[in-house]
């Protein structure tokens, strides 16, 4: 086992674990161009000029929403636009070098707080009548997760998943107050209490389905709130920081009372894991999303109030007016919408083009008015790439997308070979056999399916994990595929029975990564409890246990 070689991710944004194999052999094999398959990229017709939609947020007095430009591939701009919910025209535009990871208005809705990507850019505060900058704010930034300014509109607070810190400004005073150090791998939010504690919810490393809601000054936290059976993957503050809504991939969404802890509901309905959560000022409204179901809920009654959107239709991204009349969402294909709640019925869609066309194929800064059509079968991915893998031969290259669906391209040309309609949730990792003639993709639907390259054909469906399947492995025989997931545990299957041969627990946290050594003889494991397993496979017993990383692997 010494002799081979493991690159060991702790990042927040690498979950790869990737053992060393010899580069690929195949004639003339010539990088394919995938540059226009950044997270949250659609076909150019849908997405604005400069990149698609990302993150929006209303105004606290309701009348203004603010809209995040995704920079296209790794574009060095990022935008943001103001626009009135009157009339949803763009009142003021304001643009950085580097991407804009967060934005929060200021309670009197006159200023708008932009959150890095990273220590060097800095907190700025825009004017929104103008889109001017007015300050930036002193003292060391770092990778904006989320913002949110007091009540009064003297403070503001920055959670950083990034460096797991809560920074804190008076902004009257135009000074650094402090970096509050939390124990959560995983910052969905922070706010002001009426009390002005500031207050940040999130997840912690040992167990991705429980939400901490932490006193960032003290440290300690204000409520534990358990009830999610799958992680979570987004949280809302009301405006009054009194409750907490949450969402996860069991599909279902719950509202917590933060004064006793206690769950108030349970609203269920969603087929797929949700990614976003919205909710009016006085909680009577909410609303969740994933990327193919929109739904609207009424949060007295605890019962749903229907879908936006029609069949597929889904959002990344929402935000609610503190009302509960207007809700904006931005789509998968990069487009922002502004909704009425009430009549549930589209009200306008937010262009920052001169002139919306039906469809609109950009060249060189210049937009031509074109016809819509269905990309062709070499066109780039259309949804975010999860994962790649090239079979060990050099002929295939394999791409899983958000949408479930997974590409086997041709490595020589990029050309589409198959196209398989996967999983009805995330296609998450890809795997070749060790011939190149199977490969085997892993699901936020908890399953693992196997096909024949070639031919497409499906023959194999591997049940039994509890949560999202993260990385499949097979060994050097190609006869046993193991498996990473989130309900903790590494499983080993017989590709050729399709049958579970060995449930590995061990880890105190989801797994993301699983690699077989070169000999075959042992299997390593990472995940987010911030440890790597070595497992010997003639007994699958754990050899040893590898320390010392501060983050998930």
């Amino acid at each position: 086992m010494a002799s081979t070689l493991f690159a060991i991710a702790c990042s927040l944004g690498v979950t790869s674990l990737a053992q060393e194999t010899p580069a690929p052999t195949g004639p003339n094999i010539e990088p394919v161009d995938f540059a226009a398959t950044s997270v949250a990229q659609a076909d150019p017709a849908a997405a604005p000029v400069g990149g698609a939609w990302g993150f929006v947020v209303f105004s606290p007095n309701g009348k203004l929403i603010a809209t995040v430009s995704v920079p296209e591939g790794d574009g060095p701009k990022g935008e943001v636009y103001v626009w009135t919910v009157a009339d949803s025209k763009p009142i003021c535009h304001f643009e950085q070098t580097g991407r804009i990871q967060a934005v929060a208005f200021s309670p009197d809705s006159s200023l708008i707080a932009i959150g890095p990507d990273g220590p060097q850019a800095g907190v700025k505060l825009i004017e929104t009548a103008k889109g001017e900058l007015k300050q930036t704010l002193p003292g060391p930034a770092a990778r904006a997760n989320c913002l949110a300014w007091s009540a009064d509109g003297k403070q503001l607070a920055l959670g950083s998943t990034f460096d797991k810190t809560v920074r804190v400004w008076d902004v009257e005073k135009k000074k650094f107050t402090k970096a509050h150090e939390v124990e959560l791998s995983t910052i969905w939010a922070v706010a002001f209490a009426k009390d002005g504690a500031v207050l940040a919810a999130g997840t912690p490393a040992r167990d991705r389905d429980e939400l901490v809601v932490l006193d960032v000054t003290t440290g300690k936290p204000v409520q534990t709130l358990k009830g999610h059976k799958e992680a979570v993957e987004a949280a809302h503050f009301s405006a009054d920081a009194s409750v907490l809504t949450s969402a996860c991939y069991g599909a279902t969404v719950r509202v917590w009372n933060l004064a006793d802890g206690t769950e108030t509901a349970a609203l269920k309905g969603h087929k797929r894991g949700i990614r976003a959560v919205a909710m009016s000022a006085d909680g009577k409204r909410i609303a969740s999303a994933n990327d193919r179901e929109f739904k609207l809920w009424d949060g007295e009654k605890k019962e749903s109030l229907g879908d936006l959107g029609g069949e597929n239709a889904g959002a990344k991204f929402l935000a609610m007016s503190p009302d509960g009349l207007w809700l904006v969402s931005t789509a998968r294909d990069g487009k922002a919408t502004v909704w009425d709640v009430e009549k549930k019925s589209e009200k306008a869609t937010l262009d920052k083009t001169p002139m919306a066309v039906a469809s609109t194929e950009v060249k060189n800064g210049d937009a031509e008015e074109k016809p819509a059509t269905p990309p062709p079968t070499d066109a780039p991915e259309p949804e975010a790439i999860q994962s790649l893998a090239y079979s060990p031969d050099g002929k295939w290259l394999a791409i899983a997308r958000e949408d479930g669906r997974i590409s086997i391209r041709t490595a020589e040309d990029g050309k589409v070979h198959r196209q398989l309609e996967a999983f009805a949730d995330v296609a998450s990792c890809v795997a070749f056999s060790p011939d190149s003639q199977l490969l085997a993709a892993g699901s936020f639907e908890k399953t693992i399916k196997i096909w024949k390259v070639v031919s497409g054909e499906q023959v194999a469906e591997l049940t039994g994990h509890a949560n999202w399947v993260f990385s499949v492995a097979f060994s050097k025989d190609g006869g046993t595929l193991a498996s990473a997931s989130y309900d903790k545990t590494v499983r080993l299957w017989n590709v050729a029975e399709a049958k579970e041969i060995a449930v590995l627990p061990g880890h105190t946290a989801g797994v993301r990564a699983v690699a077989f050594t070169r000999d075959g003889l042992h299997l390593i494991s990472a995940g987010a409890d911030r440890t790597a397993i070595v497992w010997r496979l003639s007994d699958n017993q754990e050899v040893t246990r590898l320390k010392g990383h501060t983050a998930a692997v």
